[in-house]
């Protein structure tokens, strides 16, 4: 008799007392691969877990610049369908070293966490994953149309407009810190290879870019009323550093066509314009 592997495969990941084994050999895998990034990049990648799993993350990583980050790490079998995940408020909250630069108060300070989603392919054996990201600030550039959803083109409704989700996250995590706030699927990226999750966790990277520059430009980026990007009580300068880190992750991502500069999927990147209103 024959044995269906995959089936086998799909069966025991899905099984709910599997649940934190899946979790465990997906973070083995998230592990490696984040280190293997750290390696290519010249440097040894330090993560931590905690004793007790009570503070809503799953790891600490640190990499030799002396950049800390805490994450949550979700493992979720492609085929499953999963929509949103819930998320501890004050995890998602800015930093405090960073919460006054969001015009935050300093006692509205959080983790300053970042959410790891692990997709498991389930349609073959081999165990290979799509990596998805998101933390405050990619909420930001989602809710100022630095990063601006693609047009609807699947069957059936669509899915609430990423914009209008990103801004009710932000929202929300305003309010009770002991609470939790849903992520939907549509407020990650999907990240190509470790070396761009590296990246975008805020670690140093082989490719050399990060995402702090857009917190430097949180509230400062608008859309004006003919629909372009200008800069509002900033300079110019600091506005364009924050697109110039994003245009450096958009170049990693897999491009569509060969004429077509790669996207943030399911982003499209919005290009500050070279002529606007410089502010001092």
């Amino acid at each position: 008799m024959s044995v269906n592997k995959v089936a086998n495969l799909r069966a025991f990941f899905a099984d709910p007392k599997n649940t934190v084994t899946r979790e465990r050999i997906f973070f083995n895998r998230l592990s490696f691969d984040l280190k293997l990034a750290a390696a290519r990049a010249g440097y040894h990648l330090h993560l931590y877990e905690p004793d007790v799993d009570r503070d809503g993350f799953d790891f600490v990583a640190e990499d030799d610049e002396d950049a800390i980050g805490w994450f949550q790490n979700k493992a979720v079998l492609a085929s499953a369908g999963t929509a949103s995940w819930d998320i501890s408020i004050d995890f998602l909250r800015p930093a405090l070293n960073a919460v006054e630069r969001y015009g935050w108060e300093l006692v509205e300070a959080g983790r300053g966490g970042g959410v790891i989603l692990v997709e498991i392919a389930d349609k073959d054996t081999s165990g290979s994953v799509t990596y998805r990201y998101t933390d405050f600030d990619i909420l930001a550039a989602i809710e100022h149309e630095m990063l601006r959803e693609r047009p609807w083109t699947g069957q059936g409704k669509p899915a609430a407009p990423a914009k209008d989700n990103a801004s009710a996250i932000l929202k929300s995590l305003r309010t009770d810190r002991t609470k939790t706030v849903s992520l939907p699927k549509n407020v990650f990226i999907t990240i190509d290879k470790p070396d761009d999750l590296l990246g975008v966790m805020g670690m140093r990277s082989e490719l050399g870019y990060g995402m702090f520059a857009i917190r430097d430009a949180y509230g400062f980026i608008q859309i004006d009323a003919a629909g372009a990007l200008v800069p509002q009580n900033h300079s110019i300068d600091s506005a364009a550093a924050a697109h110039y880190h994003l245009e450096l992750l958009c170049g990693v991502q897999p491009s569509s066509t060969a004429k077509k500069v790669a996207l943030f999927d399911p982003f499209d990147w919005e290009r500050l314009p070279i002529a606007g209103p410089s502010v001092t």
